[in-house]
């Protein structure tokens, strides 16, 4: 379950930075459209020295997402044979 948590905010946080520099970049760009709105986001980005923080949070969402998924398929092999993934044990209380 931490690794589900850790995942989800490890790609939470990835994906929010890429947004607010993607934003950034195109609020830029809204008064000066000379080029593909791709190429002038990047461009924007270049110029400020930003497009490796921007491939870093990419990055870091990806990773936090493989780190989520492989955390839920590791609770669910954890308890071979139960439905809601509790331990065998815990069927015996009820």
């Amino acid at each position: 379950m931490k690794k589900v948590i850790v995942g989800s905010a490890m790609f939470l946080t990835g994906i929010l930075s890429a947004v607010i520099l993607l934003a950034g970049a195109m609020a830029f760009q809204f008064e000066h459209i000379n080029l593909s709105p791709f190429a002038m986001t990047m461009q924007i980005l270049t110029t400020y020295g930003l497009t490796p923080v921007l491939y870093g949070a990419v990055g870091l969402a990806v990773v936090g997402a493989v780190i989520a998924i492989l955390g839920l398929k590791e609770k669910r092999a954890a308890w071979p044979g139960t439905s809601a993934g509790a331990p065998a044990e815990a069927g015996a209380l009820r």
